[in-house]
């Protein structure tokens, strides 16, 4: 990973959102319509997906050995 801070507050479209959590983008969008992933309606364009609701979902669905 770079040494570079993300921004929590970063929107990301739906593609990027799936490159970021290493799945396929129609697995994002379950995930929106299924409301386990928070997201924003933008218009025609689809979602937008705070980085900090990715980290939101990540905690939740993570699993400790």
């Amino acid at each position: 990973m770079s040494t570079k801070t993300l921004n929590p507050d970063e929107e990301l479209d739906v593609t990027a959102t799936a490159v970021d959590m290493e799945c396929c983008a129609e697995t994002v969008r379950r995930l929106i319509r299924t409301k386990k992933l928070r997201a924003v309606k933008a218009g025609t364009r689809g979602y937008r997906i705070k980085r900090s609701w990715i980290d939101e979902y990540r905690s939740s669905t993570a699993s400790f050995a």
